[in-house]
């Protein structure tokens, strides 16, 4: 019988502002590592975390964020 996952990666949240992806990797020592992913502008932005619950609630408040304008601001001259 195959494994079950009960989560898909990469996932993706988005809205009509932007989009944010969720990465899971590991490396052969079998740690995990989540990456979450977005850009502003042409710059492409990434952190790391080693819990799911912390990455998917950095990719929401990073696209909430995104939503207000707010990662922008503080390029704005």
């Amino acid at each position: 019988m195959p494994k079950e996952t009960s989560q898909v990666y990469p996932q993706i949240l988005s809205n009509r502002y932007g989009k944010v992806k969720v990465y899971r990797s590991s490396n052969r020592t079998r740690w995990v590592k989540f990456t979450v992913t977005w850009s502003v502008g042409r710059v492409r932005h990434r952190k790391t975390f080693s819990d799911a619950v912390q990455a998917q609630n950095h990719a929401e408040v990073v696209l909430e964020q995104i939503a207000n304008g707010q990662p922008l601001a503080g390029q704005m001259t």
